[in-house]
């Protein structure tokens, strides 16, 4: 199965952020965030981005933040502090 790279909101340092992950799966993908798959449905989506694609697939399976909005800075998440929901 190849990888697809999902696209949402999360909560970093109390601010909204724009988070990335290559997963095979939504299932997968939602795992890695540490949400539901009913939330992962709502509210995020494969990403079309090619910034956020190649950011992403370079790193399957890590959950990546851009730490300023619209930056295409992107840096993984402290897996040991899940990303807020």
């Amino acid at each position: 199965m190849a990888l697809k790279v999902y696209g949402g909101h999360t909560f970093k340092g109390g601010r909204q952020a724009r988070t990335i992950i290559a997963a095979k799966s939504m299932k997968e993908a939602a795992e890695a965030i540490g949400t539901t798959l009913t939330e992962m449905r709502a509210y995020w989506s494969v990403s079309g981005n090619p910034k956020e694609l190649e950011i992403a697939l370079a790193q399957p399976g890590v959950v990546l933040y851009e730490r300023v909005e619209r930056s295409g800075d992107f840096q993984p998440i402290n897996q040991d502090k899940p990303c807020a929901r």
